[in-house]
């Protein structure tokens, strides 16, 4: 059985130090990737804030009433047209995904033109809609990767 030693003793032992390491800095620091694929894109931002321009444009100079809102045989069209573009651009910026833009877009501009159109829309027919686009992004993922 050995003996503990005595606090009271010195050692002849150097005592034990750590030392931190510096960290060194590459010479290629580069920036994360995904800020770089966010920073390729970005003229996608540039679109979509243009679009939402000329739709605020449009809807501060012009009156309802006036022939530029009945473009086409649909009412308001024209408006619904121009929130659906900045708003494919916008959102194909943000999910760095140009099938999930228009997906995104295509939701959200339906949404704007049964508003529009005064139809109302509840809970249920949110419901359906958000169920039908989930469906259609799972069918484009499997498609994706059957191909592959």
């Amino acid at each position: 059985m050995q003996r503990a030693k005595s606090r009271l003793e010195k050692s002849l032992e150097k005592p034990v130090t750590t030392t931190k390491k510096r960290k060194r800095l590459s010479q290629n620091n580069s920036p994360h990737p995904l800020l770089l694929s966010y920073l390729k894109r970005a003229p996608l931002l540039l679109i979509a804030v243009l679009w939402y321009c000329l739709l605020g444009y449009l809807l501060t100079t012009r009156y309802p009433s006036e022939s530029l809102f009945q473009f086409g045989p649909i009412p308001y069209l024209l408006p619904v047209l121009i929130f659906f573009f900045g708003t494919f651009f916008a959102a194909t910026f943000l999910s760095l995904n140009t099938r999930r833009g228009l997906l995104i877009a295509s939701a959200l501009s339906w949404l704007a033109f049964l508003r529009v159109q005064q139809v109302s829309v509840g809970l249920g027919e949110l419901g359906v809609m958000i169920t039908v686009l989930l469906v259609t992004e799972f069918c484009l993922i499997g498609l994706k990767r059957l191909s592959a």
